[in-house]
């Protein structure tokens, strides 16, 4: 069995009202090579955008993202939408929210200026114990509007997201979405060697367990990033590193053994004087990763990019790694044991969708990604329909109406969730 990714970024979608489009034809092509390569190869088990869907962060782009994603959804063979994974990159963010606002200006100056050992501190007081958090994360809200439909929001509670609903030959695949814009904005572009953007340690927790194959999606690489030596422990747990923002397409595993690293280079790389030259030019990828029951998995990589003289996409490179059940997190790392593999009947699925069954729920007859289905279909319902429900299923009451719409609909799935409600739901759904 081999677990198939489609990994893209850096779309830059525009509102398209002056009529200019630099990059239709190359995405018109990708949802034709994506086809072809389902229909050869077998269909994708998830489609892992990381960031910059948008140009300018304004809602009328993503509007249009979400038809074009919708089309790529059906060339690939995937489920449906609810394969589809999103984290914000720099244009996700309206850059004129901040502007005009003096706290999240304030917010961007905190960081400017700290040290790297005070970043930990300066989140955790900011974004956890600050009533006021949520206004921090308003430049994200029509990013956070089009993520809802694939149940991706962020918030300062939770500026990152963890799906574990994929399986592979009996083992959980984990997927962490990380948040590296949280204090991106129009003064600061975080560029090396003096890089000023965060991550912060509380979204960059993973958990080190067998039988699970662990992946992370965030849009901006390490050397964009202020807190990365900080930060870089825990994520090297991970078999697998995501990146966006820089527009080519590289590939690498620094040590035997050590997280695979892939940027992903750009559906829309940004032109200049010069026009499209190596190595900007339009590109995305196609991951496999198979398990190899003596070692852990093997990953393929296959860079496909924009050929000009032929006007289509070509395979540019694919590259095998090897990555142990727990990989190595130090070159020549010869104390680290290696566990035992579990055989995959004592496996117990779990995941941290809002709709996934937990030791003890009354539901437990549905696959993960099918009740995660469920969550995507009613997220993407009106307004007024989702409080319906959530008013039909008794899981609503009207002091949650205050609540910020990113914290208020997971918080009602999960209730529904826990509630054992999930054939309700599916009821009211019209299935």
């Amino acid at each position: 069995m081999v677990l198939r990714l489609l990994h893209l970024s850096d779309i830059h979608f525009q509102d398209g009202s002056r009529g200019w489009d630099d990059n239709r034809d190359q995405r018109k092509e990708i949802v034709t090579e994506v086809r072809g390569y389902a229909e050869s190869e077998g269909p994708f088990d998830a489609i892992l955008i990381g960031g910059d869907i948008a140009y300018s962060g304004h809602p009328d782009e993503y509007a249009r993202a979400a038809d074009w994603i919708n089309s790529l959804v059906l060339a690939s063979g995937a489920p449906g939408p609810e394969s589809v994974f999103t984290v914000p990159g720099n244009h996700d963010i309206d850059r004129s929210v901040i502007s005009k606002s003096q706290l999240l200006m304030d917010f961007r100056s905190v960081f400017d200026n700290a040290p790297t050992s005070a970043i930990e501190y300066e989140l955790h007081r900011r974004l956890s114990e600050d009533p006021g958090a949520p206004a921090l994360f308003s430049h994200l809200d029509a990013y956070n509007a089009f993520a809802s439909r694939y149940i991706c929001t962020v918030s300062p509670v939770s500026p990152s997201w963890v799906n574990e609903d994929l399986r592979l030959a009996g083992r959980k695949v984990r997927i962490a979405g990380l948040t590296s814009v949280l204090n991106s904005g129009p003064k600061d572009d975080g560029k090396p060697p003096s890089p000023t953007l965060v991550l912060g340690t509380h979204q960059c927790q993973m958990d080190r367990e067998d039988q699970t194959v662990n992946l992370v999606l965030v849009h901006h690489p390490p050397s964009w990033i202020k807190d990365w030596s900080i930060v870089e422990p825990s994520l090297r747990r991970a078999h697998l590193w995501l990146f966006g923002h820089e527009h080519s397409f590289s590939s690498m595993q620094p040590w035997t053994g050590a997280t695979v690293e892939v940027h992903a280079g750009a559906v829309g790389p940004e032109q200049d004087r010069e026009g499209e030259r190596d190595p900007y030019l339009s590109s995305f990828n196609v991951i496999e990763i198979d398990a190899d029951d003596a070692y852990g998995v093997e990953i393929s990589i296959h860079a496909l990019v924009w050929d000009r003289g032929a006007t289509r996409y070509a395979r540019a490179s694919s590259t095998v790694y090897s990555v142990p059940q727990h990989p190595a997190v130090t070159d020549g790392d010869t104390s680290r044991e290696e566990a035992e593999s579990l055989p995959s009947e004592s496996f117990q699925p779990a995941s941290t969708s809002p709709l996934s069954p937990e030791p003890g729920s009354r539901e437990t007859s549905d696959e993960p990604l099918d009740l995660r289905r469920l969550a995507v279909k009613f997220m993407s319902q009106s307004v007024s329909t989702r409080l319906d429900i959530g008013r039909a299923l008794q899981v609503l009451d009207d002091e949650d109406l205050a609540t910020p719409p990113t914290a208020l609909y997971p918080e009602l799935l999960r209730r529904i969730r826990d509630r054992g409600l999930i054939d309700r739901l599916r009821e009211e759904l019209g299935e």
